[in-house]
């Protein structure tokens, strides 16, 4: 079987393979989004029905046996409703037959183009992640599937060169409001813990943590508006970073690294550029939510009260967050832990926003 590293521990995709040196590649591309369980086509009868998110059949569809041996998995019940590709060598084409034989959903081209295969996977766990929320109460479903359209349309618009609009930010805000004051911070991350994709559910989590922070401060319904779009857009600029970057299973090189810590100078660079009258303190948001009162954040170093009130809540949300997300090169904290662990960055961060924060981080 093929190893491939885990990037998300809970969705499986399951990639169907004849040779494993052709396959391997794929497999460790897959892992950057999706826990790849590899069989060999020879195997399928001993790994039956796997709980797959999503199958990839890499195998010489003109082999009689490895097709029918393939067929008869995917024709089980459990398979019915999951979405499943089929490599293809470039130039080349399915047939008709085959393609519905399998009841193949798309087609995969040899060579693999990262970014392309990344972000056709995105899109169709973004479609399945919608389908998940589908079951939460009211005021939670509608608060966490309007802001999880946001995100997608900034992840899915700008890196193609499209816009995106005050409007289309907009919708979120009241939903997300109600959603936080009606139910719990605690519902809301168990909910966006369930998108595969760490960029997604980071940018659904420190809004859902920085509105409930906004609430318990007492902060006015249009200042909550104003904490809710911010903290919903503080990471639009790793819309246009690599997906191989954004979501890589492991340790980031330090050129990577370096190419990561510009996303705040992209993200302020790509709604201006918009055209559209973005408020002064959503911008601030993405130029400055990585920078420390003692002047060691980045871009600019900014120190004291070079920051913002509205960065700096936004800047406890995003580090909290942080700590309590699953990384693939790290377990999540705990919500005490994670507070804890703001309690130390003493001189980094607004210590009277700390203090303040300490129900929201232990008990929302």
């Amino acid at each position: 079987m093929i190893a491939a590293e885990a990037q998300d521990r809970t969705r499986i995709l399951l990639l169907v393979f004849e040779r494993p040196e052709a396959s391997q590649g794929l497999a460790r591309l897959l892992a950057n989004i999706a826990m790849v369980r590899a069989v060999h086509v020879s195997e399928l009868e001993r790994h039956r029905a796997v709980p797959a998110v999503a199958v990839v059949c890499d195998f010489n569809v003109n082999s009689g046996r490895s097709f029918r041996a393939v067929q008869a998995e995917l024709a089980r019940p459990e398979y019915r409703h999951v979405p499943r590709m089929v490599v293809m060598d470039k130039g080349k084409a399915l047939g008709i037959v085959e393609a519905g034989a399998l009841g193949v959903t798309g087609t995969i081209s040899r060579p693999f183009d990262a970014e392309a295969i990344l972000g056709r996977f995105r899109s169709l766990f973004a479609s399945s992640f919608e389908r998940d929320i589908a079951e939460l109460d009211g005021p939670l479903r509608s608060g966490v599937s309007s802001a999880h359209s946001v995100v997608a349309k900034m992840f899915e618009r700008l890196p193609a060169g499209d816009r995106i609009t005050l409007d289309d930010i907009a919708v979120q805000e009241e939903p997300t409001i109600e959603a936080l004051r009606e139910a719990s911070l605690r519902g809301w991350l168990d909910a966006v813990r369930r998108h595969h994709s760490q960029s997604y559910r980071h940018c659904l989590s420190v809004t859902g943590v920085a509105v409930s922070f906004a609430q318990h401060l007492g902060m006015s319904h249009a200042d909550q508006r104003r904490v809710a779009r911010a903290a919903i857009m503080h990471d639009v600029g790793k819309t246009h970073l690599p997906l191989t970057i954004l979501d890589k299973p492991g340790s980031l090189t330090e050129d990577e690294i370096a190419l990561v810590r510009e996303h705040p100078r992209l993200g302020f660079r790509s709604l201006i550029e918009t055209g559209e009258q973005f408020a002064r303190d959503t911008l601030q948001v993405v130029l400055h939510h990585h920078e420390m009162l003692d002047g060691s954040g980045y871009p600019h170093g900014l120190a004291g009260r070079e920051i913002p009130d509205l960065v700096r809540i936004v800047t406890v949300a995003d580090v909290f967050s942080a700590m309590i997300e699953d990384r693939p090169y790290r377990r999540p904290m705990s919500r005490a832990k994670a507070y804890e662990a703001l309690l130390g960055m003493e001189g980094r961060l607004d210590p009277d926003l700390v203090q303040a924060f300490r129900p929201v981080a232990l008990h929302n």
